[in-house]
C-alpha cells in the first residue's frame, strides 16, 4: 500500500515539476497581445516584453519609427530610429516579417500620442528573420479559369448573335 501511494505521489510529482519555473522571472514580464488588452488597466505604464512578427511598413518620425507588431493582434511600437533599424522583413503577402521581442512601456492611452494603445519600446530584439513566402498555384485552377472564360466568351457571342438577329428581324418588318 505504501508503495503505491509513494509511486503515485512520485507520478504526481513528475507530472507537475514541468509546470514550475526552475527560477523566478527576472526583468519585465512577457505578455501577449490578448493579455495586454484584457488587464489593460493592469499594464498601463509598465515595462512588458512583447513578442511577435513585424507586419506593414515602418513610419519614420524624426529619430523616432513606428512598426507594428502582431502576435494575432496588431499592437504599433514607437521605437528609436537605431533599434528599428534593426528589424529587415516586415510581414506582408509575399514575405513572413521578422520575429521580435519588444522591451518597453505599455500605454493603454498614451498620452504622448493622442490615447492610442502602444508600447513605447526601448530595445527590439530579432529571435527569427523573416523569410520570402511562396505561393504557388494549382494548375487545376488555372485550367478551370480558363476553361470558364471561354465559356463565358461564348455565351457572350451566342446572346449578341440572338440579338443581332432580333433587331435585324425587327428591322425587316
Amino acid at each position: 500500500m505504501r508503495r503505491a501511494m509513494a509511486a503515485t505521489a512520485l507520478t504526481f510529482a513528475a507530472l507537475l515539476l514541468p509546470s514550475v519555473p526552475a527560477r523566478a522571472q527576472s526583468g519585465p514580464p512577457h505578455l501577449t497581445s490578448t493579455q495586454l488588452l484584457a488587464q489593460e488597466r493592469r499594464w498601463n505604464g509598465k515595462t512588458v516584453v512583447f513578442e511577435g512578427e513585424v507586419v506593414g511598413s515602418p513610419f519614420l518620425r524624426g529619430r523616432l519609427t513606428w512598426v507594428t507588431v502582431s502576435d494575432g493582434n496588431a499592437i504599433g511600437v514607437l521605437l528609436p530610429a537605431s533599434q528599428a533599424a534593426k528589424v529587415r522583413a516586415f510581414g506582408s503577402y509575399s514575405e513572413h516579417g521578422d520575429m521580435v521581442a519588444v522591451t518597453g512601456v505599455f500605454w493603454r492611452t498614451d498620452p504622448a500620442e493622442g490615447g492610442e494603445t502602444d508600447i513605447v519600446g526601448r530595445s527590439i530584439r530579432i529571435l527569427k528573420p523573416g523569410y520570402p513566402v511562396d505561393h504557388p498555384t494549382d494548375p487545376v485552377m488555372w485550367w478551370t479559369g480558363g476553361a470558364l472564360a471561354v465559356l463565358a466568351s461564348g455565351l457572350w457571342l451566342l446572346l449578341r448573335r440572338q440579338t443581332q438577329r432580333a433587331a435585324a428581324a425587327k428591322n425587316a418588318d
